[in-house]
């Protein structure tokens, strides 16, 4: 079954058996955070593209996609950053794995 078929929370409870609790506020405390400039280009990009295509896959490739692959490559970047002041860089740290693939 895909995404697109369940139309309502209340049917993916429903169909998947699920118990949603909405009693609790986990985000709260989380301040907000300013979209950032690349963000906001991939979006304006790529929306328009996405609807047009209207499929799931366009949505997973044009929108999805391009945001974590950005996260991903940040955090290798800032990992490597930090082992780099603290004197830790081997051969195993992920900047080094990520390029050698």
């Amino acid at each position: 079954m895909s995404y697109s078929e369940f139309k309502t929370i209340a049917e993916v409870r429903d169909r998947f058996e699920l118990r949603v609790d909405e009693s609790k506020n986990l985000f709260a405390n989380i301040p907000p955070v300013e979209v950032r400039e690349f963000m906001q280009q991939i979006l304006e990009r790529n929306i328009p593209l996405a609807n047009a295509i209207n499929t799931e896959k366009a949505c997973s490739e044009l929108l999805i996609a391009p945001t974590y692959w950005k996260s991903c490559i940040y955090l290798i970047i800032r990992t490597y950053a930090r082992e780099l002041q603290e004197g830790e860089v081997e051969c195993h740290s992920p900047l080094h794995i990520a390029f050698s693939r």
